[in-house]
């Protein structure tokens, strides 16, 4: 009769074999959730961007402005916030996260930003918003004009970290005028970045008040590339 022995692993065989694996899975799966988390950050802030767009056109149609300072967007941003899917709003910063909590890319403290806000709001899909104090002068194409643009931050994941300019916290400008010096083309009530050129736009990793609109626009004129930082560093 023909004995047929049944082959398995031994008990230690076992223990390596997962040692291996639980080894690959720490050096492999922290790389790929990053890589996910990169994705889905650019995917969400190009959406929140295009609704604050839609938002700030809506507003200025229906108050007949063609001047960004005319209307509520400016005058009363916690108004013009509530026009947003938020869960609440306030005339303060009540719901930003604290600004003296960022670092930029490096790792190193930004400190340099303003810490205020005309409004702050808590958006239902975890986004926090706010209308910064900060609102740099800038001139038309001509130099004969010069207007405040408006200054909106956006943080990604609201208080959860990490807190990063150009990760998960960015910066946009609402442009007032219709074209400006040393930045990309616009019209009054056009949200967008400043050109990558610039002082500002190579801000990003630095200690800068312009750094998170520096990041903003790296991203914006890298096609919302979730790998655009890596040059930066």
């Amino acid at each position: 009769m023909i004995k047929i022995k049944n082959k398995a692993f031994t008990l230690s065989e076992v223990l390596i074999t997962l040692a291996v694996v639980g080894t690959l899975a720490a050096l492999v799966v922290p790389g790929l959730i990053k890589d996910y988390n990169s994705k889905a950050n650019m995917t969400m802030l190009q959406n929140m961007v295009a609704n604050l767009q839609s938002a700030v056109q809506t507003q200025m149609t229906r108050e007949g402005a063609t001047d960004l300072d005319a209307t509520d967007i400016v005058k009363d941003p916690e108004k013009f916030f509530r026009t947003l899917d938020v869960v609440n709003a306030s005339s303060d910063a009540k719901y930003f996260p604290n600004l003296n909590n960022y670092k930029i890319l490096s790792g190193a403290a930004l400190t340099a930003i303003p810490k205020t806000c005309k409004a702050s709001a808590k958006m239902k899909n975890g986004v926090a918003l706010c209308m910064s104090t900060f609102a740099p002068v800038m001139g038309n194409a001509y130099g004969t004009t010069h207007r405040n643009v408006a200054t909106i931050y956006i943080d990604l994941n609201g208080v959860k970290e990490p807190n990063i300019s150009g990760v998960d916290f960015f910066a946009v400008y609402i442009y007032p005028v219709t074209t400006l010096n040393g930045t990309i083309p616009t019209h009054p009530g056009d949200i967008a970045g400043v050109s990558i050129t610039t002082p500002a736009g190579k801000s990003c990793n630095t200690n800068s008040d312009f750094s998170p609109i520096g990041c903003y626009s790296q991203a914006e004129q890298s096609g919302f590339d979730p790998n655009y930082w890596k040059k930066l560093l």
